[in-house]
């Protein structure tokens, strides 16, 4: 069962980010339900992961979460971000051994 992408709670005014540390973020979907609907992920070492993406947002919204900070967390695996900050960001720089703003200057200044 696919979810109704009518009712994503808090979608409007999401972004989704795809950043991995290899290049600048990139800009995936304006949406929750345009990253459902319009965009193909696919891992180096795993192949297309899309269907999981949707598994993971079906089972947050069955779930009864709503909460964003839990999708979130459960897309960082999959190096997308929702409306990331430049913190959120440069913490990944961290977990990568990369400088503080290394791939991020265009990012932040388009941010601030």
């Amino acid at each position: 069962m696919r979810p109704d992408l009518n009712t994503l709670p808090g979608d409007s005014g999401c972004s989704v980010w795809f950043y991995d540390g290899m290049s600048q973020p990139r800009l995936l979907a304006g949406s929750i339900a345009g990253l459902l609907t319009d965009v193909t992920i696919t891992s180096n070492y795993r192949g297309d992961v899309t269907s999981e993406i949707h598994d993971v947002v079906q089972e947050w919204l069955a779930t009864g979460r709503g909460n964003l900070a839990d999708l979130k967390e459960e897309l960082w695996y999959y190096n997308l971000y929702i409306n990331p900050s430049a913190d959120e960001l440069m913490n990944a720089n961290r977990r990568y051994g990369l400088g503080h703003t290394t791939w991020l200057k265009g990012f932040i200044n388009n941010a601030a």
